[in-house]
């Protein structure tokens, strides 16, 4: 009974361990991937191709796995932000202009 158990640990140890190593995969991808967890399900790695010798994520082989799922599949990159209304709320699509010395400056002397 207590191999069992302890096989029964193990495996859901192993389990969260799996989980964990998977969000940190995807932590690295948000924000390039419209769906992070594309980058395992559709990728062509597994998740221990993504790991180094220690079990960590290695952000140079996720980011290899990123461009190679980008150059096969541009389709499941993260959107540009999109503009809310006209350019010309707030800063606008028009460059400040420096103020130009009025009447008022010249009666003033300055």
């Amino acid at each position: 009974m207590k191999l069992r158990e302890a096989e029964g640990q193990r495996d859901h140890l192993a389990g969260q361990v799996e989980r964990l190593q998977r969000g940190e995969v995807e932590r690295l991808v948000a924000g390039k991937l419209s769906m992070p967890s594309d980058l395992l399900a559709l990728g062509r790695g597994k998740l221990g191709d993504l790991l180094d010798a220690d079990g960590q994520a290695d952000a140079d082989k996720v980011e290899m796995a990123l461009l190679g799922l980008l150059a096969d599949r541009p389709g499941l990159a993260q959107p540009a932000p999109r503009r809310t209304g006209p350019p010309s709320h707030g800063q606008g699509g028009r460059p400040i202009e420096p103020q130009r010395p009025g009447w008022s400056d010249v009666l003033r002397g300055g």
